[in-house]
């Protein structure tokens, strides 16, 4: 059986359109020069795709027409896998048209014109078709996954709307199920395809809860339906995929009542049953270990040593023996602490063991240190996870992967942490007046020597709360003798910062660029359409509050058409600042980009329309972290209007994408781990507010204009920035307002959702590696609260965490 016979009026695939045509909306061809496709599917619809190959990111609006009249418009950003092969992008440029046989009467030819100009995609000799002539893509579909082991959608044959479409499901590349979609899912009123029986839910195979990242495929006749493959990831299959192992025809009732479970038990508990989660998921029994490991006290009084030395006499690693320094103020009495390296060095030890006294270790603490350090890759450092005592109550604390900023304002393993002997010989030469002394010491040692830090993220200690005046004097002591050992003439101030469970210091960098004395100057760039109550406040907060900065204030104007705004923004460039018209159809990726490549200063800010700025400094205070060594994107805490914080960095891997973290804090909080008081790492941060330089900009390509036009970018750009070796940094002294999507709103519409589902689809096609792991969370803490608010149940892979410790 042929096809009906089509008539293509395109251009040539390699056409590029006029600047004008860069500035039309979607619906505007202009003399772009579009591919395309036009076909029968079946005799209750067409269908097709229409795409320019010059501008992947660019959707078109489609006309069908009868014979000349109007029939109807549809937009083309469905999924199609042959556009996807051909011309690369997401893909997501087909259409389907649902025709009316009302209206068709005699039509002899059906036409699809890219709306409002004279560009054909294709004809169709309609009357003189074979009747019921169908030709092989005559399915539209959709697939979703949601969570856990379960994957669903809908698949719909429009030449033949009565039969249920045989559905095949592949993991990895391997069939795993065969059915047909014969389920009944309302669609909505809007819908292509209506309500009925056109539904599938498909059940993965329990083998896929394995922490891993798995491709999963669904086709109808052959072909991929919207949204496959898409990527997975499942951890635990919980009481309802124990069930299904059980009894997978569910005769006994097993599964309902275990679907149920799951339901009423969460895979996150809230730290207020951090008692029954501890008992639930203890310490893993560790790896063999052949190493005498060396146990160093520093410090404390006699009772706290006392609880040491019992937590050590309960391990099961039994080699290992034990040192204690006397401590007189907080500081390690120095005749003491070199008589106790001494007889650690000559005792001949693999490994030491750094304890602040009152350490109360667990009963495999020893074993699973004295196993990192022989671990293959041979980490200089090794720290775990620890509890701490609050109120009566145990709160595990879980540490990130090695985090070198939070690391120098925290100390936040100086409690407990080991090192192999040699590298403890090199870092204790010189002495150490405290264990955050010596730490810092040996983590010099280890980025001098090239080797790794390792997190275990394992609670192996409960470390004592007490003293924390006392400890952050430590602490900044130790600080101020690592800056200087690093630099000697760097002019930096330790400033204490009021801690909770950790001492925490912050350091003030000097407002000046290395190489010329003065700090760099930054390009700040708005994108904004009318909104004039948005954007004045924000301009305004911008010149009153902004100092010790050289800046400029360039304005991406998308479009505006209220004469307030465009009056508003006359008077800003007759003052100096600068705005950049487009009038475009929105791509925040594209607008910034646009702006980026116009702007006069060395560093790039990237600002909403909806931020205020609350307090003088926040800028150079941004811009100063961005000098620091490796330091390659700095984000700021946001605050929506009733002060909750709403951003505090972004994490990745909730739900396989990421989410803004500390949304349930109040300003001035210190969130989990007194986090928000001190600078840190994150994997993300929000382009709302972000500093980063041009030079690193333009070298990972900017934001994404195809892949994500309108979220995830800034989570992109941020990927690409660590993937090249640079760190994302929050600083909790640059604080804003926002009043976040008040200039766009929320993506509630059909189109905004299903533009945002193929932006998620694209997050984990492209970062599924590092969603599953991020090295700045912990696979303790649960993924489906908000992050840093609960425990994961289970906990994901506990195993060693290295990242390098120089910049």
């Amino acid at each position: 059986m042929t096809r009906p016979p089509v008539k293509t009026v395109l251009q040539p695939f390699d056409a590029r359109p006029t600047p004008d045509d860069e500035t039309r909306g979607s619906g505007e061809a202009g003399s772009v020069a579009p591919a395309g496709s036009f076909h029968a599917i079946g005799d209750f619809a067409v269908g097709g795709w229409v795409v320019d190959p010059s501008r992947p990111g660019h959707r078109f609006a489609v006309e069908v027409r009868a014979d000349g009249e109007h029939l109807g418009l549809v937009m083309a950003e469905s999924y199609s896998a042959e556009v996807r092969s051909r011309f690369g992008g997401d893909g997501c440029h087909g259409f389907t048209f649902v025709l009316d046989a009302d209206r068709l009467g005699a039509t002899r030819v059906l036409e699809a014109v890219v709306a409002n100009s004279d560009t054909v995609v294709g004809a169709i000799e309609w009357r003189d078709r074979a009747a019921g002539e169908t030709p092989s893509r005559a399915i539209v579909g959709e697939l979703l996954w949601t969570g856990g082991l379960r994957v669903s959608g809908f698949a719909h044959d429009l030449a033949d709307p009565g039969r249920p479409v045989p559905i095949e499901v592949f993991v990895d590349g391997d069939i795993v199920s065969r059915t047909v979609a014969d389920t009944w899912r309302d669609m909505g009123h809007e819908a292509v395809v209506p309500s009925g029986r056109v539904g599938f839910d498909v059940g993965l195979p329990l083998s896929l809860a394995d922490g891993d990242i798995h491709v999963v495929r669904v086709t109808a006749q052959g072909l991929d339906i919207e949204g496959s493959p898409t990527v997975v990831l499942v951890h635990d299959a919980g009481f309802a995929g124990l069930a299904t192992a059980l009894d997978p025809d569910d005769r006994s009732g097993l599964k309902t009542r275990a679907t149920l479970l799951d339901r009423l038990m969460p895979a996150a508990l809230p730290f207020s049953d951090a008692r029954a989660w501890l008992d639930r998921f203890p310490v893993d029994p560790p790896p063999a270990a052949m190493g005498t490991m060396a146990a160093l006290i520093l410090g404390g009084a006699d009772d706290d040593v006392a609880a040491s030395l019992q937590s050590l006499e309960r391990q099961g690693h039994p080699r290992w023996l034990a040192l204690h320094v006397p401590a007189d103020d907080g500081r390690v009495d120095p005749d003491a602490f070199a008589q106790a390296r001494e007889e650690l060095l000559d005792a001949r030890v693999d490994g030491v063991l750094v304890m602040a006294a009152g350490v109360v270790l667990d009963a495999r603490a020893v074993g699973h240190l004295a196993a990192a350090l022989e671990d293959p890759d041979a980490p200089g450092l090794v720290y775990p996870d620890v509890v701490r005592i609050v109120d009566g109550r145990p709160l595990p604390v879980a540490f990130p992967a090695y985090d070198r900023f939070r690391m120098r304002a925290q100390g936040y393993c100086a409690d407990l942490f080991a090192v192999p002997v040699g590298l403890f010989e090199t870092a204790s030469a010189a002495g150490a007046a405290s264990t955050c002394d010596l730490l810092l010491s040996c983590l010099r040692a280890c980025e001098a020597s090239g080797d790794a830090v390792a997190h275990l993220p394992q609670f192996l200690a409960v470390t004592p709360s007490s003293n924390l005046d006392g400890r952050t004097r430590a602490l900044a002591d130790a600080v101020r003798r690592d800056l200087a050992a690093r630099d000697p003439v760097a002019d930096v101030v330790v400033e204490a910062v009021p801690g909770q469970l950790f001492p925490a210091v912050a350091c003030r960098r000097p407002a000046s660029g290395a190489a010329t004395g003065r700090m760099p100057g930054v390009t700040i760039v708005i994108p904004t359409r009318d909104r004039l109550d948005l954007l004045q406040p924000c301009v305004d907060s911008l010149l009153t509050r902004t100092r010790d900065v050289d800046f400029e204030i360039l304005v991406v104007d998308n479009g505006s058409r209220d004469r307030d705004t465009i009056a508003y923004l006359a008077a800003l460039e007759a003052v100096g600042h600068s705005v950049l018209r487009a009038d475009i159809p929105f791509n925040y990726s594209r607008l910034n980009n646009m702006a980026v490549a116009q702007a006069r200063h060395d560093l790039i800010c990237l600002l909403n329309n909806d931020i205020e700025v609350l307090e003088d400094g926040w800028l150079a205070e941004m811009a100063s972290v961005l000098q620091d060594d490796g330091v390659g994107i700095v984000g700021a805490t946001l605050l929506w209007p009733s002060r909750i914080v709403q951003h505090g960095g972004v994490v990745v891997g909730p739900h396989l994408a990421a989410r803004h973290a500390f949304n349930s804090c109040l300003d001035g909080e210190a969130g989990y781990g007194d986090m928000l008081l001190v600078e840190r790492q994150h994997s993300a941060v929000t382009a709302a507010c972000l500093l980063i330089s041009r030079v690193d900009y333009e070298a990972v390509g900017g934001l994404d204009e195809v892949a994500f036009p309108v979220t995830f970018n800034d989570v992109d750009l941020c990927l690409k920035v660590g993937a090249a070796g640079k760190a994302v940094v929050m600083t909790p002294k640059a604080r804003l307002l926002h009043k976040e999507s008040a200039s766009r709103g929320l993506d509630v519409s059909r189109e905004k959702s299903a533009r945002a589902r193929k932006e998620t689809a694209a997050l984990r096609d492209r970062w599924g590696a590092v969603l599953a792991d991020d090295p700045f969370y912990n696979p303790n803490l649960g993924l489906d609260l908000s992050p840093f608010e609960g425990l994961a149940t289970p906990p994901r892979r506990r195993t060693l965490r290295l990242r390098k410790a120089a910049p």
